[in-house]
């Protein structure tokens, strides 16, 4: 993890691209440990993740337990690209799920779900994106931190401390 210099928490999920990634859910977004995936995984950005909802820092745990505003990027490292949206936390959230991550439109919770209220979901990333996300050599990193800086200057930060 991550800190900027206020001690605001920066989550980097990292995961892998597959030719089986649609991105055509409408209401959720996911990363997977799973390596592999099903054309049915409609939902699913990114399999072969190093981290799952259960193996978030404490202090990102503390962000996703507010019903505050929490920024999250999609940022493609190899690519010098991203998306970025914001969702609620919830304090009824329990992220105990052991290869998944979820972010949802509804407010819908379950173990892998870290995110409620969101501005998107997979459908909703632009396509280019998508089309590298087919790729099972594209690097993702799903980032999640606090709202008080822009995505650029998060980006800046990772990119300076080449996490």
């Amino acid at each position: 993890m991550v800190r900027l210099l206020d001690g605001t928490p920066i989550e980097i999920i990292n995961a892998k691209g597959h030719p089986n990634i649609r991105a055509t859910h409408k209401t959720t977004m996911e990363i997977t440990r799973d390596p592999e995936l099903t054309p049915r995984g409609d939902c699913i950005i990114g399999v072969k993740a190093d981290k799952a909802a259960k193996d978030l820092s404490p202090q990102t745990l503390n962000l996703i337990k507010t019903p505050a505003p929490i920024l999250i990027i999609i940022y493609l490292p190899q690519h010098d690209t991203y998306d970025h949206f914001y969702a609620h936390g919830n304090p009824n959230l329990n992220p105990t799920h052991p290869a998944s991550i979820v972010i949802r439109k509804s407010t819908y919770i379950d173990p892998r779900t870290i995110a409620t209220q969101s501005q998107k979901a997979a459908n909703d990333l632009p396509q280019y994106i998508k089309n590298h996300l087919k790729n099972p050599d594209t690097h993702i990193q799903l980032i999640i931190t606090h709202p008080n800086q822009t995505p650029q200057q998060i980006l800046r930060l990772i990119k300076n401390n080449k996490t």
